[in-house]
């Protein structure tokens, strides 16, 4: 459903409700409504990876460099507390 450009907020939030319905609901052209839990497990995953400066773009041999002083960093502090692999 494209609302790109909707400026009536009234609009915006009946498609928002028809799409929540367990009923197929009429919102303009379309036939909307809720699908339900998708069938398969859900895919979980620690977020372990934080954007400090959403600003700056980084190149990915920027990225690569960083992550490895990040990685060395966390060996370190395991080893300095006796935890390392």
């Amino acid at each position: 459903m494209n609302l790109l450009g909707e400026a009536n907020v009234d609009v915006i939030k009946q498609a928002v409700w028809s799409c929540i319905q367990e009923e197929p609901t009429k919102f303009g052209k379309c036939t909307l409504y809720d699908i339900g839990a998708y069938p398969e497990p859900p895919i979980c995953k620690k977020l372990t990876w934080k954007m400090s400066e959403p600003w700056a773009v980084r190149t990915e041999d920027e990225d690569r460099k960083l992550k490895e002083i990040v990685e060395k960093a966390k060996a370190a502090s395991l080893k300095k507390e006796g935890l390392e692999k």
